[in-house]
């Protein structure tokens, strides 16, 4: 719909930068959550590196470790009661950090598309939204005066 304005329109201008810019929207980055969730699983902390969220990579890694490790060293000195205490919680920490990975990566994908039309609502006097409850789109025009 944005090409098909008139060259002669004072929104010619405009029009263009979001026809150009929506043409591109594939091409902006993106990430799988199926990936992010299964390199959590093999990794704790992997998928959050996937998704550029080094801290919660970090927390995720070592937090699992820790568990872990704790579990091994109880399981080892036949202390079974207290390892499967430790087990059970270590079986949350880690499920919740597959979990978050996959919640990461979509928060990325809103997050990359959202800037990318925030830099053609910038470069532009129209803005563009889309209404994913009801399927409808909306264009909007500014002016500064």
């Amino acid at each position: 719909m944005f090409s098909r304005v008139p060259r002669e329109s004072r929104l010619y201008d405009s029009a263009g930068v979001f026809a150009a810019g929506l043409e591109n929207i594939g091409n902006i980055p993106h990430k799988s959550p199926a990936v992010a969730g299964a390199l959590a699983a093999i990794v704790p902390g992997a998928g959050h590196l996937y998704t550029q969220r080094r801290r919660d990579a970090l927390v995720a890694f070592l937090l699992n470790g820790v568990f872990i490790w704790s579990a091994v060293e109880l399981f080892n000195d036949e202390k079974y009661v207290t390892g499967g205490i430790v087990t059970f919680f270590e079986l949350g920490w880690y499920s919740g950090n597959i979990y978050s990975a996959v919640s990461s990566a979509h928060k990325f994908n809103r997050r990359t598309k959202k800037d990318f039309l925030q830099g053609l609502r910038d470069r532009a006097s129209l803005s563009y939204l889309h209404d994913s409850d009801n399927a409808c789109n909306y264009l909007m025009l500014s002016m500064r005066f």
